[in-house]
């Protein structure tokens, strides 16, 4: 209790030690940018909310990456890559008009009256189908169309799906149309992807046709058991909510059904491939993956900039403790603190604006970020100006005139300079740390 009475800041070193600080971290600007947070790059959208950027790596050692782990940007879905690649583009649907309450009663009435009737025909059509494997041609058309196992695989989908679009989708899809043909067509408008230099190898070509084999032998002795599950309301209540109007209505109600069967096929398809040792990473595991790796190539450089981060902080830390002695220490650390704060406070105050859409919902786990951040340079600040103070004990052994002048009260200790060294170290590894877990937990 008396400890805490006893408390006392100097204001003069707590607000222009702030200052002088922020000066120290300014002049790591005339280092290569990888090692310096810059509001202006902030603003110009080329980061993300990071006060010190996590582990990246180039263009060309992250095109490296992907081949070396057989993932095609493709299937890293939100990477906009460039490795000799035509860019991404986002898809993009137009939405149209929504449906009166009269259509979509009738809409209620088609779905829900011909439910029965619809998977009935469709199991029949099941039961006399038969699944037929794409040529020769076409199969070797879809391996050297493709750059990874993943590409082929959704090569095969993409051709098997385009089947069952064909024998089921289609016909059922035109069936409804007649049904709903005083609904008005509306049109939608749908981007582009393409992308990248990758070739499967010739022993995993060579798996894919026997995997591809295995699936269409399965799917066929393993078709008349598939059950379609019946449309209910709340079916007919996406379709509806989800059509961009009266034009995909038809296909959107077929698809209800014939997804079932595609989605059985996938499964079987990914099983086939996964029985031959060549499983590919779903997108979520491929997009974890890769920032894994790009942590490790770039740790390097993190620790590098993260160092830089911390040297400006360190020596303020360490001069001042040495001109003052322990008796400031608190208001060397707060100075510190009240830096850390100031640079933070561009991002916590205009969030929505400068902070990127994948971002926008982690604010509550950065508020909490940045407050640790904050304790961080005020722990490591104090340790700093222990070792200052430390040093000024070693050099004037005798608490000068106008120090806490109380003997053994203004000597640093050994164990003193033990504990906020670990307590320092602690501390950063937690920040710093997390820094590099945020983008994961967000991928």
């Amino acid at each position: 209790m008396r400890s805490l009475f006893a408390f006392r800041v100097n204001f003069a070193i707590t607000f222009l030690g702030a200052f002088l600080l922020m000066f120290l971290i300014r002049l790591t600007a005339l280092l290569p940018s990888q090692y310096y947070f810059s509001f202006s790059k902030l603003v110009a959208g080329d980061r993300g909310p990071f006060l010190v950027d996590p582990p990246s790596v180039t263009g060309a050692k992250l095109c490296e990456l992907l081949r070396a782990n057989g993932i095609s940007p493709e299937t890293m879905q939100s990477t906009s890559v460039d490795c000799r690649l035509v860019r991404e583009q986002e898809e993009k649907r137009s939405r149209g008009p929504k449906f009166s309450a009269a259509a979509i009663d009738r809409i209620y009435g088609v779905a829900l009256q011909s439910d029965a009737a619809v998977r009935d025909v469709l199991h029949r059509q099941l039961r006399a189908f038969s699944l037929k494997s794409p040529t020769d041609d076409e199969l070797g058309e879809i391996i050297d169309r493709s750059k990874t196992v993943n590409d082929a695989l959704e090569g095969l989908r993409s051709a098997y799906g385009r089947v069952f679009e064909n024998t089921f989708l289609r016909p059922l899809g035109e069936a409804y149309k007649r049904q709903l043909s005083d609904v008005s067509p509306d049109s939608d408008v749908v981007g582009e992807p393409k992308e990248v230099e990758l070739a499967i190898a010739p022993e995993d070509a060579e798996k894919i046709r026997t995997s591809n084999a295995a699936f269409v032998a399965r799917f066929n002795n393993t078709k008349p058991e598939i059950a379609l599950k019946p449309i209910q309301k709340s079916g007919v209540d996406e379709i509806v909510k989800d059509a961009s109007g009266a034009w995909d209505l038809p296909n959107s109600l077929a698809k209800f059904y014939t997804a079932q069967i595609g989605n059985v096929a996938n499964m079987q398809l990914r099983d086939a491939f996964a029985a031959h040792e060549i499983a590919p990473k779903e997108k979520e595991e491929a997009r974890q993956l890769m920032f894994r790796r790009i942590s490790v190539a770039g740790l390097g450089e993190y620790l590098i900039a993260v160092a830089i981060r911390l040297l400006p902080v360190v020596v303020f830390g360490v001069v001042l403790g040495f001109i003052f002695g322990r008796r400031e220490l608190a208001s060397i650390g707060l100075a510190a603190a009240v830096t850390a704060f100031l640079l933070s406070w561009p991002l916590i105050l205009m969030w929505e604006k400068l902070v990127g859409y994948q971002w926008q919902a982690q604010r509550s786990l950065f508020m909490l970020f940045y407050t640790v951040y904050i304790f961080s340079f005020f722990v490591t600040a104090r340790m700093s100006a222990v070792w200052g103070a430390g040093l000024r004990n070693l050099v004037s052994p005798l608490p000068l005139q106008g120090s806490i002048g109380q003997g053994e009260t203004g000597v640093v200790t050994s164990r003193e300079v033990v504990i906020n060294i670990l307590a320092g170290v602690i501390t950063n590894a937690v920040v710093y740390g997390w820094n590099v877990l945020l983008p994961l937990m967000a991928a």
